[in-house]
């Protein structure tokens, strides 16, 4: 997300401004049974454990958080909730079963490993705030590495694009 590009700008330590390459988007994702995943089936005494990364950390957490407040749902499923430290770590929990289902990226679901595994939903954007993924070269010995530099230049290609498009990331405009 941006927090972090930004933080390193402030401080100095960044050889070029923070930019967004790409927005992520927020699918609720279950690989339990039949489960349909939806945010009603959220209520359902059913569903005993909901994962989610930390929303005090981690942005796909926050904006799960959002969601469910969007909706009302907080307060009826925050006893359900599970945190993972990371989204890696929700994932963890929805893959292995220890939850019912869970808040992620579109991109794990949509990608190569998962991505006949369980069903998923994705999520009314305008039910939480963009979830932006950003970049910045540190800097190393008082300038920006040229591979740093080239690599940050290709994710901003067409190329890069397109392929972050088919793991279902989008780009401002």
């Amino acid at each position: 997300n941006m927090k972090y590009p930004n933080e390193v700008h402030r401080n100095g330590k960044a050889a070029t401004p923070p930019r967004v390459y790409a927005i992520g988007k927020l699918v609720l994702w279950s690989i339990a049974g039949d489960t349909i995943p939806n945010l009603e089936g959220l209520l359902e005494e059913r569903i005993a454990h909901i994962a989610m990364a930390n929303p005090k950390i981690a942005p796909y957490g926050m904006a799960a958080m959002e969601v469910l407040d969007f909706y009302d749902l907080r307060h009826s499923v925050l006893h359900k909730l599970v945190y993972g430290e990371s989204i890696a770590q929700s994932n963890q929990f929805i893959v292995s079963g220890a939850a019912d289902m869970g808040f992620t990226a579109l991109s794990v679901v949509l990608s190569p490993q998962m991505k006949d595994r369980g069903k998923w939903l994705l999520l009314d954007e305008e039910a939480h705030s963009p979830i932006e993924q950003g970049i910045v070269v540190l800097k190393r010995s008082g300038e920006a590495p040229k591979d740093a530099l080239a690599f940050q230049e290709y994710l901003f290609s067409q190329e890069a694009k397109d392929l972050l498009a088919q793991f279902g990331y989008t780009f401002h405009e």
